[in-house]
């Protein structure tokens, strides 16, 4: 039977494929685009130092984590923040850089996101080092 007959197997094994082609060709449209690549690692990067930040300047207990789902997880267990944190945005960047030539709601482009991301995490960089000279002061 072809792959209209309604059998599911034969529909789940072509959309498989198609999400597979899908998926090789936003690799190879994104192979060699060392712009992107850099963006990527620094959003990582600075995703990481983001969670190291937090996570010193909490001990300290001036400072609180604002994000109440992630304050929980300091609590509870610091290293199931992290990984947490890292999984979130590792996977998030992920899919971002396989959608990179797209748009998302048919506006905004998706390297725009990513632009957008990594701006921000490069002011909360710069909050987190304005709170860590507020916190050494008053030691």
């Amino acid at each position: 039977m072809n792959g209209r007959s309604g059998i599911k197997g034969s529909t789940r094994r072509r959309s498989a494929r198609g999400l597979q082609r899908a998926l090789t060709r936003s690799l190879t449209r994104t192979r060699g685009d060392d712009a992107l690549f850099l963006l990527a690692l620094s959003i990582l990067l600075f995703s990481t130092m983001d969670a190291i930040f937090t996570l010193l300047l909490v001990q300290t207990g001036m400072v609180h984590e604002w994000n109440p789902l992630l304050a929980r997880l300091i609590e509870a267990d610091p290293q199931l923040f992290a990984n947490v944190k890292s999984l979130v945005t590792h996977a998030g960047v992920f899919l971002l850089v396989l959608l990179v030539d797209r748009r998302l709601f048919r506006r905004i482009a998706v390297r725009r996101i990513l632009e957008g991301i990594f701006l921000a995490y490069c002011f909360i960089i710069l909050y987190h080092l304005s709170l860590m000279v507020r916190v050494s002061m008053t030691v």
